[in-house]
């Protein structure tokens, strides 16, 4: 045998048992299918999700965002996805008397309505990475319109 066949068959052996060893993991992913299966995130599953965040300065101004979202998950590893979110600043005191006006000129209170699309990646128990997109509006207070958030 010529040393390039050889060199050849290193080569493709460890590639070829890999590949044969990563195909039952592979096959019993089954993403996107109609069929439920034991793994999660698959067909009928209602995922809850709560966001409760904050920041608050000493001198008495801050942030403060509340949200909620359900994501229904209508074939396995695909979910559609309604959040609502609720953003609300703060002024300081001082804000107030330095710039009179400013909490009627400026919007305090942002509130998101946003329908979106989740695709699980790989489905584990452990560990699922995600990618989420949506897109819908922002009705910000004060008489200030509706913007668009993506």
């Amino acid at each position: 045998m010529s040393p390039k066949i050889a060199l050849s068959l290193a080569l493709a052996l460890p590639l070829a048992l890999s590949l044969v060893a990563l195909a039952p993991a592979v096959a019993s992913a089954k993403p996107f299918s109609l069929q439920p299966d034991d793994k999660p995130w698959g067909r009928g599953t209602l995922m809850p999700s709560l966001a409760l965040g904050g920041s608050f300065g000493s001198r008495g101004g801050g942030s403060l965002l509340v949200g909620a979202g359900l994501t229904y998950f209508v074939v396995n590893n695909l979910g559609l996805r309604l959040s609502l979110t609720n953003f609300t600043t703060f002024f300081p005191k001082s804000y107030e008397t330095d710039y009179p006006g400013l909490k009627k000129s400026v919007p305090t209170n942002e509130f998101s309505l946003t329908p979106g699309v989740m695709v699980v990646l790989y489905r584990n128990y452990r560990f699922s990475p995600y990618i989420h997109a949506g897109v819908g509006p922002v009705f910000l207070n004060h008489k200030r319109g509706v913007i668009g958030e993506w």
